[in-house]
């Protein structure tokens, strides 16, 4: 099923708020968001086949939880990332293990050690497309697309996509990361 419309904002903020202050309904839908990424980041399978609602909650969970934005981050950065690894940064991001799988992706792009799975990412940035498609906010969004687009080398779309993030939170960090990147020429070493 496609869609043109967008959510209302408020409905969009009563979803991201009930993501935020009710456990259950965060495990339930995180379930789908990791199943829905794992499909479209790993196996190929095109967006369009996610229907709008999905797509809404999946934006919503990015903008009530930061593991989720990671997560949907490290699909896109790590080419070796399964459904587990997936899962466990959107359900266990303090654990050690998790946190570290984290850093040594990036910073093994940073470095050169490691190489961005361009397809892979593309994937990762249709479907963050798809889920902005349907709502209308959501500066952990913007902010992930942001950083995704300048792992890329995206710069001007990943300019547009941070100031768009900030605009709507003054505070994203990740976008606000993005910005000093770009003006700052950090670009990522080629493997």
């Amino acid at each position: 099923m496609t869609t043109t419309s967008t959510i209302k904002d408020t409905d969009y903020n009563t979803l991201v708020t009930s993501f935020m202050t009710d456990p259950w309904l965060d495990q339930t839908d995180g379930q789908d968001y990791i199943t829905v990424l794992a499909r479209v980041a790993i196996d190929g399978h095109n967006t369009q086949d996610t229907d709008p609602a999905t797509l809404t909650r999946m934006a919503a969970l990015i903008d009530s939880h930061l593991s989720y934005r990671d997560t949907i981050i490290l699909s896109a950065a790590d080419p070796t990332a399964d459904k587990t690894v997936l899962e466990r940064m959107a359900f266990h991001p303090h654990r050690q293990d998790t946190v570290d799988h984290l850093w040594t992706v990036l910073h093994g792009l940073q470095e050169g050690t490691q190489k961005l799975d361009q397809t892979r990412a593309r994937r990762v940035l249709d479907l963050l497309a798809a889920m902005a498609g349907q709502v209308e906010g959501g500066p952990s969004l913007y902010g992930a697309t942001a950083y995704i687009q300048w792992l890329m080398g995206q710069d001007r779309q990943a300019e547009q996509t941070a100031t768009k993030a900030i605009n709507l939170d003054p505070n994203c960090t990740l976008a606000t990361l993005v910005t000093h990147a770009l003006e700052r020429h950090i670009h990522l070493a080629q493997a």
